[in-house]
């Protein structure tokens, strides 16, 4: 960890963590949770609303995973929920609930997994991965700000890696911006 609270190696990732994810292109957007729907969507840090952009980052053999404080027992998927329709226009993250029963589609479902992969100091991608075959068509991926546009609302999608900036997130941990509360 560096002096500023920023993950700078994998294993600090574990054990549940408090985390917010900070957009590289602007240091006041961060990855959070919107509306009922629990999209995935860049938020306003400056936002009231402190749990709406805090992740439970948890790690393990395989890689990591990233739990909603706003909604606990959400984790960041790649799916956006049932419901739709035709003709809505979903952002393609969401959160999912394993073990939901009353939702046949979330029954048995495996949170996804993560992996970090530094590229500039505290900066970093975060990939997809594959475990044990689940979730094989966006293996590879990398979370993105939709059109590198950092205005809340704007969808978080994973999309193929281009080294752009749009790709580029820090993990801040407790610190300078949070409430006190215990990690």
């Amino acid at each position: 960890m560096d002096l500023y609270g920023n993950l700078t190696e994998l294993s600090e990732f574990d054990g549940n963590r408090q985390i917010r994810l900070i957009s590289y292109l602007d240091p006041g957007s961060a990855v959070g949770v919107t509306g009922q729907q629990q999209y995935v969507t860049i938020c306003d840090v400056a936002d009231d609303d402190v749990d709406r952009t805090m992740w439970l980052a948890a790690g393990g053999v395989a890689g990591l995973t990233l739990q909603s404080v706003l909604s606990p027992g959400g984790f960041l998927d790649v799916s956006p929920p049932s419901g739709g329709g035709e003709g809505v226009d979903t952002p393609p993250l969401s959160l999912r609930y394993p073990g939901n029963t009353i939702d046949p589609d979330n029954a048995g479902y495996i949170p996804l997994t993560y992996s970090v992969t530094f590229v500039d100091g505290c900066w970093f991608t975060l990939t997809y991965l594959v475990i044990d075959g689940a979730g094989a068509d966006g293996a590879g991926d990398v979370l993105d700000c939709s059109e590198s546009d950092t205005t809340p609302g704007n969808p978080i999608l994973f999309w193929p890696p281009n080294g752009g900036d749009n790709q580029k997130w820090r993990a801040a941990t407790l610190g300078p911006g949070f409430p006190n509360r215990a990690p």
